[in-house]
């Protein structure tokens, strides 16, 4: 695996702690830059960028990068390491970005949720292909459902001011609220799947 550049002496310091927390995560996938990219259909420059610190990647990309080294270790990554996350990128997003952008950069969290909601059929993702990656699904299930918990513990504070701010985006954040009751259904769904998960395994 090609090893990143070091991170630039001009960079602020919120946009080296993000970046230093992207490559921590990006190498436990022991990956080339270039395979990672081409796995995800992104350009391998624009990869770099993100990891180097020079470009504030959207938040889809970094809910990508968790979802996959989820998948790689076989466990979920932790809300305290999504919210450890989402803290930093938060950082960034103030220190490089015009109100503008941050409604843009609300626009897609909400529409990633409303992604993983409406995809996210519990029994569907675990069960319907157990013999083959139970372990993976539950893991991603898991790391996608403390993204949105993380989400919504880091940007309560920093929605309301931009609906103060900005009356246009209060009808993302009744979205967001509406999805709060189907994260809490997949969460339901997602223990139902684990206990038939124990009972498949334990069967003869």
């Amino acid at each position: 695996m090609a090893e990143l550049r070091p991170l630039g002496d001009d960079l602020n310091d919120a946009s080296r702690a993000l970046a230093q927390a992207l490559r921590e995560l990006f190498e436990g996938l022991q990956v080339s830059v270039r395979r990672y990219a081409a796995r995800r259909g992104l350009d391998p420059g624009t990869v770099s960028r993100y990891l180097n610190g020079t470009r504030l990647p959207p938040w889809q990309m970094i809910s990508d990068l968790f979802a996959d080294v989820a998948e790689h270790r076989g466990t979920a990554v932790t809300t305290e390491a999504i919210e450890l996350v989402r803290g930093l990128y938060g950082l960034a997003v103030d220190a490089a970005s015009s109100p503008k952008h941050a409604v843009e950069i609300l626009e897609q969290q909400l529409a990633d949720a409303d992604r993983v909601s409406r995809r996210s059929s519990v029994r569907g993702d675990v069960l319907g292909d157990a013999l083959l990656d139970r372990t993976q699904r539950i893991a991603d299930l898991e790391t996608r459902l403390n993204q949105l918990e993380a989400d919504r513990i880091a940007e309560q504070k920093r929605a309301d001011e931009l609906a103060a701010a900005h009356p246009d985006i209060s009808g993302l954040i009744a979205e967001r609220n509406e999805l709060r009751l189907e994260v809490e259904r997949l969460q339901t769904d997602l223990k139902k799947a684990q206990a038939q998960r124990g009972g498949t395994d334990g069967s003869p």
